[in-house]
């Protein structure tokens, strides 16, 4: 009689065991909140530029996205990603300090926005060159679609 009843209890434990396995393989799908912004854009500035091309890429985790951007001019141009968090269709990028080859500053701070499929991008922010420690107000802005 003890042999039935572990053979029964051995039954039941695996039958509890493939219960909770099949259940902790159920997939839910759930898009990233940064999927929509990833791409390549083309649009204009606020500068009057026609045709400028904006890239966005994965960040480091789904709400967060890479804005690819150049700072410094010239032989001081250097390439950075400015770094953004996704919440729905919006973008806030929080206050990010960059040195361009140069050593010249460029803070950064901003905002986006996914409205259809276009993209419009605000930031401001200030410039300051070495050795000096008078900063220069900054504006980007961007909207155009993938």
């Amino acid at each position: 009689m003890k042999n039935v009843i572990r053979k029964n209890a051995f039954i039941a434990g695996i039958g509890l065991l493939s219960l909770a396995t099949i259940s902790s393989c159920t997939k839910t799908t759930k898009d990233a909140a940064n999927k929509q912004y990833i791409g390549t854009y083309t649009g204009n500035d606020c500068a009057g530029n026609n045709n400028v091309t904006t890239v966005m890429t994965a960040g480091s985790s789904d709400d967060k996205i890479n804005l690819s951007a150049s700072i410094g001019s010239g032989s001081c141009n250097k390439s950075v990603s400015v770094v953004g968090t996704v919440n729905g269709n919006t973008i806030a990028f929080s206050t990010q300090t960059f040195t361009d080859n140069c050593g010249d500053s460029e803070t950064l701070s901003g905002t986006g926005a996914m409205t259809g499929n276009t993209l419009t991008l605000s930031l401001a922010g200030t410039y300051t060159p070495s050795g000096s420690s008078t900063p220069i107000a900054i504006t980007a802005c961007f909207s155009g679609h993938k």
